[in-house]
């Protein structure tokens, strides 16, 4: 019952893509949780995690506020291996980057067309590291080709996809890979990207790249995508395609009526 309701809300999200992309197809730009990118806080409650095979309180004391237990974590070191959250088990510590602090959240996956802003596809996935960004975006590809009849000419993302899994699957797809590009990487596929930094409409990939990230903004300071107030996978995604929803209402609102 859960899944069925994922669904729908999921197809809401594409007719109201539907409704917005009257002017032709354009340019989709493929984005994820970059810095700054789509780090959601979870709902679950950080204090209460357990060490796995071992409750969190055993052989203390009995504490005096069991609701808002005292718990110290220094000098412990945590991982997704050895703490799980007890109220929101698929929640995954997860930072943004080197030297940022963990926080208990999921990987938000987002496919934008530029033209409009509008989201052709929205994702959650518990954090499992860069595999979390490369089979997201991938995902969200192959359910925009499978449910609409439109094919996706060129996809812009940061250099967090600049990896070979990425770009050749892009490749594969016949899709364009305007990924940015690291000094890093020998590959066949990395010379190709960055050959093509050097063309035009490359470059006007990067430009419009920033437009997901002034929408995840907005989804982050106006509508509670900061922090999920739902628990579970299931139930965060229910909450993840009701903002895509709400976003790409927003956008309805400014185009302009189609011409008869």
């Amino acid at each position: 019952m859960r899944r069925w309701r994922s669904r729908s809300k999921q197809k809401l999200v594409c007719r109201v893509y539907h409704a917005g992309w009257h002017a032709g197809p354009g340019e989709c730009v493929a984005q994820e949780l970059r810095p700054p990118g789509s780090l959601s806080e979870a709902g679950g409650e950080y204090k209460k995690r357990w060490i796995r095979g071992r409750s969190l309180d055993a052989g203390s004391e009995p504490d005096q506020d069991p609701g808002n237990p005292t718990v110290t974590f220094r000098g412990e070191r945590r991982s997704n291996q050895t703490h799980v959250s007890t109220t929101d088990p698929d929640a995954k510590l997860a930072n943004k980057g080197n030297g940022t602090a963990a926080m208990v959240g999921y990987t938000v996956n987002g496919l934008m067309e530029n033209r409009h802003r509008l989201l052709l596809g929205i994702n959650v996935e518990s954090f499992r590291g860069p595999a979390s960004e490369m089979y997201g975006g991938r995902a969200l590809l192959d359910r925009f080709h499978a449910t609409h009849a439109l094919r996706i000419q060129t996809v812009g993302a940061d250099k967090g996809y600049f990896a070979k899994p990425f770009l050749s699957a892009l490749v594969r797809r016949r899709i364009s890979p305007h990924i940015a590009a690291k000094t890093t990487g020998r590959e066949a596929i990395h010379q190709r990207v960055r050959r093509l930094s050097r063309t035009v409409g490359y470059r006007l990939s990067q430009r419009a790249r920033k437009k997901i990230e002034e929408l995840w903004g907005e989804a982050k300071c106006w509508h509670g995508f900061r922090r999920f107030h739902r628990r579970g996978l299931l139930q965060v995604r229910d909450e993840a395609f009701l903002m895509g929803w709400l976003l790409n209402l927003k956008r309805l609102a400014t185009l302009p009526p189609v011409p008869v």
